[in-house]
């Protein structure tokens, strides 16, 4: 009885002091795979230095996706960096947040407020630059090849408008087409730029 006694107790003894070498040998693991991604973060900085700024980026995504919660600084790097890669959207958002969190007083604060300035100026140009390709692609002209006529698109080819009403639909003829249903080419892209008058008011 004595001697199950003794090993009932050892057993346990033996189990707490497993249960400890687990639990610090989870805790050096977290330590070494935090201290890892750390000097992945160094890693960055250093690429961002040296122009390698896709490089840098890799090394900043991995420990965006990774290290949590993720130390201020990352948010400035990774903000930097974002901007020499042309992302500028993405730059603003982080560059805010690291402002945001840290105030006036982060070691970054003055770097910081100069490429969240560079990137919102950026980010303005980059979209007159795509608004003004669109307005360029809307004046364009439609191509209507070897046509002669195109389908109006007001009334469908049809030369008829339709107005649906409560009692009965209202029937008029197309003022676009003249009740013909097509429209010469110059008519067609004048229509589609919202230029082209009606018959009725054309005097």
């Amino acid at each position: 009885m004595f001697k199950f006694g003794f090993e009932k107790v050892s057993m346990k003894k033996i189990g707490f002091i497993f249960s400890i070498v687990l639990l610090l040998t989870f805790q050096l693991n977290a330590q070494t795979a935090e201290s890892q991604l750390q000097l992945f973060i160094d890693d960055g900085v250093a690429l961002m230095n040296q122009r390698s700024y896709a490089k840098a980026n890799e090394k900043f995504q991995v420990v965006i996706n990774q290290l949590k919660p993720l130390p201020s600084r990352i948010a400035f790097y990774f903000g930097k960096n974002s901007y020499f890669l042309g992302e500028y959207k993405q730059s603003i958002n982080w560059l805010s947040k690291y402002i945001q969190l840290k105030g006036t007083s982060a070691p970054f604060y003055d770097e910081a407020k100069q490429y969240l300035s560079l990137s919102e100026k950026s980010y303005l140009e980059q979209n007159k630059s795509e608004l003004s390709e669109i307005e360029e692609d809307l004046n364009s002209d439609f191509e209507c090849y070897s046509q002669d006529k195109m389908v109006c698109p007001a009334c469908k080819g049809t030369g008829v408008l339709i107005t649906k009403g409560v009692l009965q639909n209202r029937y008029e003829t197309c003022p676009f087409s003249g009740g013909d249903g097509y429209l010469s080419c110059t008519e067609y892209n004048l229509f589609l730029k919202g230029k082209l008058k009606p018959a009725d008011e054309i005097e």
